[in-house]
């Protein structure tokens, strides 16, 4: 009789709620189906009078009942719960109409397209984790180790991306048997396109051969490479780079808009910035004139090329590094061999930054043997 009354009730309420998009239903404290709006009753017919699990095909109630929540609750709960290959938003409320009497509303959405494209979402997401994830271990990986290159220098590295993937890179390269190049780049921006420059750029110099001896071919080289990629007139690449010849100890600096000066430590004097200045390597640059500087090497010097995430890193009140904070920390390291120095200012710079870098942080230490 309750079941019909509510069926046969002509309100402006019972109007809407028949009408409504969503599926609806009504039961009362035995969990007996006393209500199906239109939009229920053509998905899972007139039900109305069985307990509610019936209406879902189920022989005894849910274990984790969504009205039975909101009877202990009182407020709104909520769950998905899947019915014949479909999912459903299930939202259920009480009501207390009069006296202790109360009965209980659920709402059924079907978001069934809406969970596919989720779980499509996730997939792509995993197969995009797992090839940054790739992409991240191919850069590492490309640079060079700590130690000892060609019976002329060792290595020694600081490497901290900011996000997965690095905008930074170095390497070493043999030229012929008694010269070197070493250098350090920053590629604009950060993520998977720097990370590719990267890798471009070292296969750009590695296949010049004995042509990356030659500064202005060098760097020609790799405006080539670059404008070949046709991979946007926004990207552009700095290099700091040092052509070094072991037999005559003579070594070639070349600075392509690297806003960070090689700095030059020789034995029994206090380092300092090697001023070598050059236009970044981008589609704007048409020629290379760029000026060299060239110096004497004496055994022990050591050179310290890094990037401007070092010395741009900020403390909580936006203070920078700097640079003189840079030189701080390596007059603190006197004595200190390579590998200390090193693993000194990446924990000081990372302290400074409140452990939240948000550039890469690269710099290498040279030192000549």
């Amino acid at each position: 009789m309750e079941n019909r009354r509510l069926r046969n009730e002509d309100t402006l309420m019972y109007t809407i709620i028949d009408r409504m998009d969503a599926m609806v239903r009504v039961m009362d404290g035995n969990d007996q189906v006393l209500y199906m709006n239109e939009k229920m009753r053509q998905r899972f017919g007139e039900r109305c009078g069985e307990k509610c699990y019936e209406t879902l095909a189920h022989q005894r109630k849910c274990k984790n009942c969504v009205t039975q929540r909101s009877r202990g609750s009182g407020i709104a709960e909520h769950k998905e719960s899947v019915v014949d290959g479909r999912t459903y938003r299930i939202i259920a409320s009480s009501v207390q109409l009069t006296g202790a009497r109360r009965y209980y509303i659920e709402f059924f959405v079907d978001i069934t397209e809406q969970k596919a494209l989720e779980e499509s979402n996730r997939q792509h997401f995993v197969r995009l984790k797992q090839d940054v994830e790739f992409a991240r271990q191919v850069q590492y990986n490309a640079l060079p180790k700590d130690g000892q290159y060609y019976e002329s220098i060792t290595l020694h590295s600081i490497y901290r991306p900011a996000e997965s993937l690095a905008g930074d890179f170095f390497d070493v390269v043999a030229i012929d048997k008694e010269r070197l190049l070493f250098y350090i780049a920053d590629v604009s921006g950060h993520g998977v396109k720097s990370s590719l420059l990267t890798i471009f750029l070292r296969q750009v110099i590695r296949g010049m051969k004995e042509e990356a001896g030659d500064y202005k071919k060098l760097i020609n080289g790799i405006l080539q490479g670059l404008n070949d990629l046709h991979a946007g007139g926004e990207l552009y690449l700095t290099i700091a780079a040092g052509i070094y010849n072991k037999k005559s100890r003579e070594l070639t600096l070349v600075n392509a808009g690297h806003n960070c000066l090689p700095v030059l430590e020789e034995p029994g004097k206090a380092p300092e910035e090697i001023p070598v200045y050059g236009m970044p390597i981008c589609s704007i640059l048409k020629e290379v004139n760029h000026r060299p500087v060239t110096k004497k090497i004496k055994p022990k010097s050591r050179m310290l090329l890094y990037t401007d995430g070092i010395t741009e890193a900020e403390d909580q009140d936006g203070n920078p590094f700097g640079f003189d904070g840079l030189m701080r920390l390596w007059n603190s390291q006197q004595g200190k061999s390579p590998q200390r120095i090193m693993a000194a200012l990446q924990a000081k710079v990372v302290e400074f930054s409140a452990f939240l870098p948000t550039d890469d942080m690269t710099a290498t230490l040279i030192e000549f043997l």
